[in-house]
């Protein structure tokens, strides 16, 4: 990288990040070009109730991800079908079918 060049940011990675920038957001201080949140993640913020699990989130990373791992298992349990660039796809419960340039998956329920 050149001297001058600030450096590159890191690549992305799931964390709970989204709620610690949740948690900086403030209405009044909104930049241009700065990260700013549609009204769906504002009321996180805003709404009391809402806003004690951004906080649970935020402080504790573990918590956010055994929260996120038991929704996305019950979401591709209940035979939810989604669609992606195509990639190829390896192993998994879930059925691949190639259309066109898109890439469909399709998940059952399990017995």
């Amino acid at each position: 990288r050149p001297v001058n060049q600030p450096p590159a940011p890191p690549p992305p990675c799931f964390d709970n990040s989204y709620f610690l920038r949740l948690l900086e957001w403030d209405a009044r201080t909104l930049e241009r070009g700065g990260a700013n949140f549609i009204p769906t993640d504002v009321v996180l913020v805003v709404d009391p109730s809402f806003r004690r699990t951004v906080v649970k989130f935020a402080d504790d990373q573990a918590a956010f991800f055994r929260v996120f791992s038991r929704a996305y298992t019950r979401l591709t349990n209940v035979g939810a079908t989604f669609s992606s660039p195509v990639f190829e796809s390896r192993g998994g419960g879930g059925a691949a079918r190639k259309s066109r340039s898109r890439v469909s998956f399709t998940t059952s329920v399990q017995a």
